[in-house]
C-alpha cells in the first residue's frame, strides 16, 4: 500500500503554519532541499536540507537530519522554534541537528498508523513528491511488545535555544550579510557596466565627434602662441 503527497502540499501546510513560503526541491530518494522565497534577500539564498537516517529504523518514527552548511547555527534554532508548531512530543531533536519525528504523537496520522506500520518513507524526484509504503499492521507477526521503540532521552522537546547558539547565529548572520551584501554590489557594478557599454555603442560617433572637436580646439590653442612668439623675434632682428 503507498500514500503520496506532492511537494505542493507540503509547502502549502508550511505557509498556512508559519507564514514561510518554501520551495521544495528533491535531492535524492533521502534529501530534499528547502528554500525560502519570502524571508529577505540574504535568507532568500540560504539552502536547508533534510536527509531521512536509514540506519534508523523505528516502526512510526523518522529520523532526519537538517543541515544548512555554514548557515546552520543561524537555521537550527529558527527550526527549533518552528517545532514548537507541531504536536506536543510529536518531534524530539538533539544539538547536532537531529531531528526524531514520532509519528504516532501526530493526530492526523493516529487512525492510519493503528491500522498499517509504514515500511519506507522517501522522495520521489520525477513527480516531486513524499512517497509513503506501508503494509496493514500484524502482517509481520510483530507487535511493538516484542521490540519496543528506542528511547530518546538524548534528544530533547524543549525548543529553547541557548545563549552559545545565539551568539553563533549573530556571526553567522553578520558574515552572510557581508557576503550578500558584496554580491550585490557587485552585480549594481556589473548591470552599471553593461548600460555604460550599451550608451556608448548607441552613442558611437556622436561621441567620436565631440573628442574630435575637442581635441582640435586643444591643439589650435597651442600653435597660437608659437606664431606669436615668432612673429615677435622677427621684429625685433629687424631693429
Amino acid at each position: 500500500m503507498r500514500f503520496e503527497m506532492d511537494f505542493a502540499e507540503v509547502e502549502a501546510l508550511i505557509r498556512a503554519k508559519t507564514g514561510v513560503e518554501l520551495k521544495m526541491r528533491c535531492e535524492s530518494d533521502d534529501t530534499v532541499r528547502f528554500q525560502p522565497r519570502n524571508m529577505g534577500l540574504w535568507k532568500n539564498r540560504v539552502k536547508v536540507r533534510v536527509t531521512i537516517d536509514r540506519d534508523y529504523d523505528v516502526p512510526g518514527r523518522v529520523k532526519l537530519k537538517v543541515s544548512a552548511g555554514i548557515f546552520s547555527p543561524l537555521v537550527l534554532p529558527q527550526i527549533r522554534k518552528m517545532t514548537d508548531l507541531a504536536p506536543s512530543g510529536s518531534v524530539a531533536m538533539n544539538e547536532d541537528g537531529d531531528f526524531i519525528v514520532l509519528l504516532e504523537k501526530i493526530p492526523q496520522l493516529a487512525p492510519v498508523l493503528s491500522m498499517c506500520d509504514i515500511t519506507d518513507i522517501r522522495f520521489n524526484s520525477y513527480m516531486p513528491s513524499v512517497i509513503v509504503d506501508a503494509t496493514f499492521a500484524g502482517q509481520a507477526g510483530v507487535t511493538e511488545a516484542d521490540f519496543p521503540p528506542p528511547p530518546v532521552e538524548d534528544y530533547s522537546f524543549n525548543s529553547n535555544v541557548s545563549l552559545k547558539e545565539q551568539e553563533q547565529g549573530r556571526i553567522i548572520g553578520d558574515i552572510a550579510r557581508s557576503i550578500f551584501e558584496s554580491d550585490r554590489i557587485k552585480e549594481e557594478v556589473h548591470a552599471l557596466k553593461e548600460r555604460a557599454s550599451d550608451y556608448l555603442d548607441e552613442h558611437k560617433e556622436d561621441l567620436h565627434e565631440a573628442v574630435m572637436s575637442y581635441l582640435s580646439k586643444k591643439l589650435d590653442g597651442f600653435g597660437k602662441p608659437e606664431k606669436q612668439a615668432e612673429s615677435t623675434d622677427g621684429k625685433s632682428g629687424q631693429e
